[in-house]
């Protein structure tokens, strides 16, 4: 199902459940068989988030077709329609939570200020990312813990804020906002597995699945550095990380984060961190 114009649009509506103390938040999961279609593009009169947790298909928005798949994660507002549609072969599995109007300006009062940005933003096409796959299995185990009738403000906090961490880390690794999802997910995956960090540029070219020049580039664009000094800059957060969390001698903590000479190591450390790796590693007390 692919319009060549924008057809008629369905409302759906937050509709409170009857009970004196409305519900703050609903979570939901849905299941489209392999080339079926959710239907009519619709708009809410709330605010949701939705994430794929398994298949491919398309997501049809606001006259655009995107091609998505496990870890995309739109932010979806009042005046946004939409429809989804399953791949052919694969079916298409994904986790909403959806909450009133209310609640978001609650939510961005609480934390866009200190956030510096907002996923639910005003004007243009809404927000589009991808999670990585390591945070996936968090994030359903969220959603389907929150209460059936949502009366708690405390627990769309808790989910939002959760999420909006896994979507806003350091930018040392997880890059700016504006970095195209297709990169950040692919620093993420880096940052996640010293396996790969091992591997170094080239692994990072590979899982964005776009040509070296291409990556080199965005690289410079988003990160202020090349894909080299990228790397380093992960291998380095590992490496703090494993000073800080485990009692590994520090030569095999350098050998897994990828530099293979120790006085290189030593050199790249300080000029990051200001200090010694075992200086570091004694400050955690």
């Amino acid at each position: 199902m692919i319009f060549d114009h924008e057809p008629s649009v369905n409302t759906w509506r937050w509709v409170a459940d009857g009970s004196a103390l409305l519900p703050w938040v609903r979570a939901s999961r849905w299941d489209l068989k392999r080339g079926a279609n959710l239907g009519r593009p619709h708009r809410h009169d709330y605010f949701e988030v939705f994430w794929i947790e398994a298949g491919a298909g398309e997501h049809w928005i606001d006259g655009e077709l995107i091609t998505i798949g496990i870890g995309d994660c739109f932010f979806m507002r009042p005046q946004d329609a939409h429809t989804l549609l399953a791949d052919a072969s694969s079916g298409l599995t994904w986790t909403n939570v959806s909450f009133p109007a209310r609640a978001e300006r609650g939510l961005r009062e609480r934390y866009a200020e200190e956030l510096g940005w907002w996923p639910w933003r005003v004007g243009g096409a809404p927000h589009h990312c991808r999670l990585a796959s390591k945070y996936l299995p968090r994030m359903k185990e969220i959603a389907t813990s929150l209460p059936i009738d949502g009366k708690r403000r405390l627990d769309l906090d808790w989910f939002v804020s959760t999420l909006l961490r896994y979507l806003d880390p350091p930018s040392e690794s997880g890059g700016p906002a504006r970095a195209p999802a297709w990169l950040q997910s692919a620093v993420g995956e880096m940052a996640a597995d010293p396996a790969r960090l091992e591997l170094g540029g080239s692994e990072l070219v590979r899982r964005c699945g776009r040509c070296s020049e291409h990556v080199n580039r965005s690289v410079r664009q988003f990160y202020g550095m090349s894909t080299t000094e990228l790397v380093r800059h992960l291998r380095l957060e590992h490496a703090a990380r494993q000073l800080r969390f485990s009692h590994d001698d520090i030569l095999d903590i350098a050998l897994g984060a990828g530099f293979n000479n120790l006085s290189y190591f030593y050199r790249c450390f300080r000029g990051r961190y200001g200090t010694t790796p075992r200086k570091f590693r004694l400050m955690r007390d």
